[in-house]
This record gives C-alpha cells, sequence and structure tokens, in this order.
C-alpha cells in the first residue's frame, strides 16, 4: 500500500494497482529500482519527499484494510475495484493458480469454464474476498474502476491537490501491466463466457453487482 499526506491506496491484487502505483510514483519523484527493491524488503517501507509532501510505499503490497497503520487510518482510502466477471478472466489469464502451491485446488490445464467454477468452491465469491479485503467497510472508500481507471483517477488526483499540468499525462497513460504480462486487446472478457457461465458469476457475485451496478452489463 502507498501513503501520501493526502490519502492512502490499498492494492487488491489484479484491479489495475500496477497503473496507480506507476501514476503516484511519478508524480512523487520516486523511481523504482533494484537498490529501492532491496531496500523496500530490508526496511519494510520506504519515504520520499517531493513538493507533493511525503510518500511512503510500504512493502505490504497488497494489505488491505486492517493493515492501515493507525497512524494514518484518518486518511481518506483510494481503491481501485474491477468488474467480476472482467476479473476472472484476469486471474484466469495471469495464471496464479496454476503454481504448485495450488495443486490442491487447481489442475494446470483448466478451461476458463471450469477455473471460474473451482475458483468458487475453494475461495467463494469475489464478493466475500473484496469485503475481506476492506475490512467489511466500503462507504468511505473512493473506488477508482478499472473500465475508467485513466479518468477516475485523474479525477481523483485533481480533487486531492495535484496541479492540473502534472496530472495531465494520466488521461492518456496506457496500461501498465505487472511484469508485463496481459491480454491481447481482442481478448475481451465477452469472449470468455457462455449465457449459463455468465448467469452462474452473476448469481454467485450478486453482492458486488449491487455495490457496482454498472458492472452487470
Amino acid at each position: 500500500m502507498i501513503f501520501t499526506d493526502r490519502f492512502v491506496y490499498v492494492h487488491q491484487p489484479k484491479t489495475g494497482g500496477t497503473f496507480v502505483t506507476s501514476v503516484l510514483f511519478r508524480l512523487h519523484d520516486f523511481r523504482w529500482t533494484r537498490w529501492t527493491h532491496l531496500q523496500s524488503a530490508f526496511r519494510g517501507s520506504l519515504v520520499h519527499r517531493n513538493r507533493y509532501g511525503t510518500f511512503v510505499y510500504n512493502n505490504h503490497k497488497h494489505g488491505g484494510r486492517a493493515a492501515i497503520p493507525a497512524a494514518q487510518r484518518h486518511k481518506p482510502v483510494l481503491a481501485t475495484a474491477r468488474n467480476p466477471y472482467d476479473l476472472y478472466v484476469s486471474q484466469y489469464e495471469f495464471g496464479w493458480w496454476k503454481r504448485r502451491e495450488y495443486r490442491r485446488w487447481f489442475r494446470p490445464d483448466l478451461s476458463f469454464e471450469e477455473y471460474v467454477r473451482v475458483a468458487g468452491e475453494a475461495f467463494g465469491p469475489l464478493a466475500q474476498q473484496f469485503l475481506r479485503f476492506h475490512d467489511g467497510r466500503v462507504d468511505d472508500v473512493r473506488f477508482v474502476t478499472t473500465d475508467r481507471l485513466n479518468e477516475g483517477l485523474h479525477d481523483f488526483l485533481a480533487e486531492t491537490g495535484y496541479a492540473a499540468e502534472d496530472i495531465a499525462f494520466v488521461r492518456e497513460l496506457p496500461k501498465i501491466l505487472p511484469k508485463g504480462k496481459g491480454r491481447h486487446s481482442e481478448q475481451t472478457w465477452e469472449k470468455f463466457y457462455t449465457p449459463e457461465l455468465k448467469q452462474l458469476v452473476r448469481t454467485r457475485e450478486h453482492d458486488l453487482f449491487t455495490l457496482f451496478p454498472q458492472f452487470d452489463v
């Protein structure tokens, strides 16, 4: 997670967090190098200061709301959220579930439909994971959704005091993928679903679609 003088950013996996982190690094003149990576691993966090104040990168990269230190909890919270249909596809294509430690639940040759069904049985709905990540509190979080990540992040930064000339690049910045892994532009999430599988996800993720009705398309 990242702490600034203006807000805290919490990074739930596969929700555009690499993009947000890269933007914040750039705005705060923070460079991620092999040396800063080693320092972060040793110290637990790195502190940098520029005209926008103090910037703290905490190497608890995917820490949720409960992991925010007491000294930071008074600040607004920024988070990213992703359409469940798209999130299942992103998880499947990223392939984390093929690792040896997950062989208890997943075979490495699963089809997408098999993955969706097994993931629900193994870990429960994405909605449950989402609420656990946010410690059951979502009313006081500013969510930027991945379908309008550039515009949403730009608007949030403008509202929190970043200069227009400094954040203009955010609107046009292309996708930034973790470790360069991602889908081709023609691999839209819609192409992965049958009507029956889409209905299964719609039913399973009812709570997420209630929070973000724009996702149910």
